[in-house]
């Protein structure tokens, strides 16, 4: 097993050494480059991820312009929130960083769950935290001036400018770079 798999199932007290080992097994764990995409607009998303180390954004191709919908770091889940009708992806997911991460196949979540009973309630707790997390985040961007919007991001999440280009960034924030990039100085002359 993976030394950062057993890391992170060992955080949980829910589970057992048993399950621990278990689950250990049954995860299969891929490694990314810098550059790699784990999921390629148009495919299917049939998998699902959870980034043990490094990190990742998700973006879409609009007019020929990359738009940044979300970042990905340690300890998160991937989730594909652009799908066709079909359930393909319209969206891409790169890797920023080499990572690390868990790749199950959705259609054996059912068959795991059966088989490590307490992974559910691990599951359940990640999910929750997630959901949180993106509702916050979505509020946030729907409520807040561009400003605002950059400072919610440099206070819940600092990581984020220092691994990731300020272009994407901007991009996320729904703004051009220039744009940013006058926000910041306006507010680091104000010190």
């Amino acid at each position: 097993m993976h030394p950062l798999l057993y890391e992170f199932l060992s955080s949980f007290s829910v589970l057992t050494e048993d399950d621990i080992e278990g689950i250990g097994r049954d995860l299969p764990i891929e490694v990314y480059q810098k550059g790699d995409l784990m999921l390629q607009e148009g495919s299917g998303t049939e998998y699902c991820y959870y980034i043990l180390k490094g990190a990742a954004r998700q973006y879409q191709l609009i007019d020929g312009e990359e738009r940044t919908t979300s970042f990905f770091t340690e300890m998160e889940p991937v989730t594909v929130s652009h799908k066709d009708e079909l359930g393909k992806s319209l969206c891409r997911i790169e890797c920023s960083e080499g990572c690390i991460a868990i790749k199950g196949k959705t259609e054996n979540q059912e068959s795991m769950l059966e088989k490590y009973p307490n992974l559910q309630k691990v599951m359940m707790g990640i999910m929750e935290k997630h959901l949180n997390k993106a509702h916050f985040d979505l509020n946030t961007y729907i409520s807040a001036s561009p400003e605002n919007r950059y400072q919610a991001l440099l206070k819940n999440r600092p990581d984020i400018f220092q691994r990731f280009p300020q272009h994407q960034i901007a991009s996320y924030l729904g703004m051009k770079p220039e744009s940013l990039s006058r926000i910041k100085k306006r507010l680091f002359s104000k010190g």
